[in-house]
Formats: C-alpha cells, structure tokens, sequence
C-alpha cells in the first residue's frame, strides 16, 4: 500500500512538473509588449545637456517615479527621501557643506551616509527632476547615490 501511495505521490509531481515546463514555454514565445512613452506621460526627459547620467538610468529614474506616484493622490504633499553614500566620514561632512543652499534637511546615518528629505507635491515630473538633480550632484561629487523612496 505504501509503495502505491509513492507512486502515485511520484506520478502527481511529475504532471505537475510537465505542465509548469509546459506554460514557461508558451510565456518564452509570447512576446512582451513595450512599454510607449505615452504610458510615461506627464514625465519628461530633463535636457540632456544639463546631465552627464546615462539616458538608461534616466529612462529607469522616469518608470520608477511613475510607478511609485500612482499611489498618491495627484496633488498630496509627501517627502522625498533621498539616499547617498560617500567613501568616508570627512566627505561626507564637505558633501553636507555643499547642500547647505538647497531646501532639503540632511541627515548623516551610519558615519558615510546621507538622507536628505525634502517636501513636493506627488507630481511625477517634480519628483523625476528632484532625482536627476541629487543623482547627478551626487555623480559630480563621486558620491554614490542609492536611490530614493516618498513618505507621507
């Protein structure tokens, strides 16, 4: 008896087996459809002269600012929280110095890591030149810029 409940047990996980190959298959010759820049809208591309980052990682900082927004009522007021490492403690206090003019509070964490927040509008193209602008600083500065997040 226990040798059929084995078989049986055998035979179930290899139809299983089949049919999973069988769908990864069918999913592999269907073809993804790209995705329009109409789908982006209202985000634009910043000028390319003002920037020195790739227009991969600009494309990327445009589907993620879309994405993340969607969430949020159009006009909502949220925080943006901006990360940003530096090789060492003393950098990162002259990086600080330099951001001293612009209207983000600036928080050290971790001896060589930054935060800097800043109050917008949830609106996708203020948010998208927010990122270009400190991703950039941060390229000019050999800074390395982690990324961002939105806080209510």
């Amino acid at each position: 008896m226990k040798t059929g409940l084995k078989i049986a047990v055998l035979l179930g996980a290899a139809a299983a087996t089949a049919y999973v190959v069988k769908k990864i298959k069918q999913s592999k010759s269907e073809e993804i459809p790209p995705i329009q820049a109409s789908d982006l809208s209202p985000v634009y591309p910043t000028d390319k002269q003002s920037t020195t980052l790739p227009q991969s990682l600009l494309n990327s900082f445009k589907v993620q600012c879309k994405v993340m927004l969607d969430v949020y009522q159009k006009d909502a007021k949220i925080k943006i929280v901006h990360f940003i490492e530096l090789s060492d403690g003393q950098k990162t206090a002259s990086f600080s110095d330099k951001l001293k003019d612009l209207p983000y509070t600036v928080t050290t964490k971790k001896g060589s890591m930054l935060e800097l927040r800043q109050d917008i509008i949830a609106d996708a193209q203020i948010a998208y030149d927010e990122i270009v602008k400190i991703a950039q600083i941060c390229n000019d500065h050999q800074a390395l810029y982690k990324g961002w997040i939105f806080e209510e």
